[in-house]
């Protein structure tokens, strides 16, 4: 068995696909939401709708302590940062600032992928504690569905863990923020999101009407098995073996990708972006160099579909 293994291995890895790191494309689709605005100025509406490209700032047009509103990205983040002033230390006359932004963040992965997302929020007034004039908001929606996951008015500091799926044609994550002021006070408002890039496992196959990925786990022999299928999938098996196959049956569009030494059903659930995702963790043995093969099939729209193969190597 030993040699069999090793040889198709050898197969595999010559003409699979090594999965790619997460994507990250934000976008304002709510032009009206994303503004600054200070005392009866008229707000200013920025930034366009659209892609937005990261970093990006503004500034009142009078002085850049008053009002700053700072846009940050990296690979695996955004964040929005605001600033204000609202009392005019030259006039000592009680001033209004308002900051709202709403943007939307489309998560891509060329497969399947679980993705934890790391929160924090951060509200500094000066000095402290807060006074009544001070509020903000953040709030978090996966899928942009109009229903929060996560927001709150309060602590000053905060940080939660949200966990979201995503594949190939996206996920959605809209984030928006608020910070108001009035008084002669001051503040600053940090909200920040960081996403997990997962390491994934070695890809080969077509990926038909399904797709499956394989990304590592807390532990050395952990997986984790994410496929995605049609919105009208009903039921999921996983497949595996430590023999790679290329049968194709009459009647059905993805060749059978494996031995399917082992079948599991598995529950289907709706993902953030309309498709129907499977999410299994398994713990392989313990033996260094093992190569293992999965396949997904599922039945959708009264037929069996397949995706892609993966090989996990220990």
């Amino acid at each position: 068995m030993s040699t069999t293994v090793g040889f198709a291995a050898s197969l595999c890895i010559a003409f699979g696909t090594p999965a790619q790191s997460l994507q990250l494309w934000t976008a304002n689709v709510a032009p009206l939401h994303n503004y600054f605005d200070w005392d009866d100025w008229v707000p200013s509406y920025w930034p366009p709708a659209g892609p937005v490209q990261l970093p990006l700032m503004a500034y009142n047009g009078y002085s850049p302590f008053f009002i700053r509103l700072e846009l940050n990205g990296s690979p695996n983040s955004v964040g929005v940062l605001a600033r204000g002033q609202a009392c005019s230390m030259l006039l000592h006359v009680p001033d209004e600032y308002h900051v709202s932004t709403d943007l939307v963040t489309t998560l891509i992965m060329p497969f399947p992928a679980r993705i934890q997302i790391d929160a924090q929020g951060v509200f500094t007034p000066s000095p402290p504690p807060p006074p009544p004039q001070c509020q903000f908001e953040w709030g978090i929606d996966l899928g942009a569905n109009g229903i929060d996951d996560f927001v709150t008015t309060q602590p000053q500091s905060t940080t939660t863990t949200l966990t979201t799926w995503c594949d190939l044609l996206g996920s959605d994550v809209r984030w928006h923020h608020q910070l108001f002021l009035t008084g002669c006070v001051a503040a600053q408002s940090d909200l920040t999101l960081q996403f997990d890039n997962p390491i994934q496992e070695w890809t080969y196959g077509p990926t038909c009407a399904g797709q499956l990925g394989c990304q590592l786990g807390a532990s050395t022999f952990e997986r984790v098995f994410v496929a995605s299928f049609p919105a009208n999938t009903t039921l999921a098996w996983l497949m595996g073996g430590d023999t790679q196959r290329n049968v194709s049956f009459p009647g059905f569009a993805c060749p059978l990708l494996v031995d399917p030494q082992l079948v599991l059903a598995v529950p289907v659930f709706t993902g953030p972006n309309g498709r129907k995702f499977i999410d299994f963790e398994a713990t392989f043995p313990p033996i260094p160099g093992m190569v293992f093969y999965t396949q997904g099939i599922a039945v959708s729209g009264g037929t069996f579909i397949g995706t892609n193969g993966v090989i996990v190597h220990t």
